[in-house]
């Protein structure tokens, strides 16, 4: 099934009828694009109290075709509800200049040689720290990115500084700055960071793009959990006050 899968089209199918069982709806969609190719999947989230389907799903269609034989039946009747079917190539997530911005800032931050950074004061404010350490690595080239740990919510990480810097021979440069001197007795120990995997698209092939998701922290960062613990902590300093 996965194999099938793999190598159909997947269409996205909404306006059926949602008061009733989901298996009734994927039974009709089924015999519905059955004339556009082999039907191997449908796919509707469901609420498992009553059966009751989500507005929307997806169907798995394969054969000669097969996505603009299923984009023909959008706005056909389906029982009586017509049918609305869109490619899923066109159903990425519409930036706002917003978002594209912020996610232009985290390619930059991809693309940037990330270095970790240890031996410097911890007992110092985290901004002057920040203030310290980007002042000497500005000279190794452009720093798109600066995360400092451990983090609020995660107090038991170890105190290390992780530095993505843009620009020709910037781990080089960096990595040079290992052993200097911050004063007080203390040395910087920088190391190369592992990059993450990246997220870009991986294509299965030409009819079935997958693997791409902008994080959520990107697209909207009000929306992350991390955001809402924030935020109900603020509330509840103002609501003691």
């Amino acid at each position: 099934m996965r194999a099938l899968r793999s190598r159909s089209v997947r269409i996205l199918v909404k306006g059926y009828d949602t008061s009733l069982h989901v298996d009734v709806v994927k039974s009709q969609l089924t015999k519905h694009f059955s004339s556009c190719g082999e039907v191997v999947f449908v796919s509707i989230p469901y609420f498992a109290i009553d059966g009751a389907p989500n507005r929307s799903g997806y169907i798995y269609i394969l054969g000669d075709g097969a996505e603009e034989k299923a984009l023909q039946l959008s706005g056909s009747e389906m029982e009586g509800r017509k049918i609305v079917a869109t490619s899923t190539h066109e159903e990425f997530l519409k930036l706002t200049p917003e978002m594209t911005a912020r996610l232009a800032e985290a390619e930059r931050a991809y693309d940037g040689k990330m270095i970790i950074v240890r031996g410097y004061d911890t007992s110092l404010p985290a901004a002057d720290i920040k203030t310290f350490l980007t002042n000497r690595f500005s000279s190794c080239g452009e720093i798109v990115d600066f995360q400092l740990f451990p983090v609020e919510h995660h107090p038991s990480q170890d105190h290390q500084a992780i530095i993505s810097i843009l620009g020709e021979g910037a781990e080089e440069k960096a990595l040079e700055l290992n052993g200097s001197d911050m004063g007080g007795g203390f040395k910087l120990v920088v190391v190369p960071a592992l990059k993450p995997v990246g997220n870009s698209p991986i294509p299965v092939d030409d009819a079935f793009p997958r693997g791409f998701m902008i994080p959520a922290r990107v697209a909207n960062p009000k929306k992350t959990s991390r955001y809402k613990m924030k935020k109900k902590k603020a509330n509840r300093k103002k609501a003691w006050k």
